[in-house]
């Protein structure tokens, strides 16, 4: 894990990057069906989309979740996207909400997928990196087949 003091630009927020790196291989399952007492909960869908099994359950266990919908309506039916959802606090809920912070996810799967938020957070510093007044000194190598940019060579150093 990784902090920025004062990380963001605009709004000289600090920013959290927390870093996980999880296995998709994983024999628990969740059906996603939830409890009266609990509502809604994460469902297991690797075998639909990806990071199916990864993403939903770093994002609920990391940023935490709002309570949606009413007890009353019963455990959220992910089919459908109706019923109840229990709030759920967070491992930063504190920076989040108390110190006003930014949260990032920066999820690898450990076969190394990806995450798409990662790759949100590798294309904009290839931003940052590409203006004129930004120094990069990453040693992108000088073999025919070395990544040149920004980008691409992070992607791949985070897959491997």
């Amino acid at each position: 894990d990784m902090c920025e003091i004062g990380g963001d630009l605009q709004s000289q927020r600090d920013v959290h990057y927390e870093v996980k790196v999880p296995s998709a291989l994983t024999k628990t399952r969740q059906a996603g069906q939830g409890s009266a007492a609990h509502g809604g909960c994460c469902a297991s869908l690797g075998h639909k989309f990806g990071f199916g099994n990864t993403l939903d359950q770093t994002l609920l266990k990391v940023l935490g979740c709002k309570e949606r919908g009413h007890k009353s309506q019963g455990p959220l039916v992910h089919a459908t996207g109706k019923g109840w959802v229990k709030e759920h606090k967070g491992q930063y809920y504190d920076a989040l909400h108390v110190k006003n912070g930014i949260v990032k996810i920066c999820l690898v799967e450990s076969q190394g997928g990806i995450a798409p938020p990662t790759k949100r957070i590798i294309f904009n510093f290839a931003k940052e990196v590409g203006s004129p007044s930004a120094v990069d000194r990453t040693d992108y190598g000088t073999a025919s087949g070395s990544a040149r940019g920004f980008a691409q060579h992070h992607s791949q150093q985070l897959s491997r």
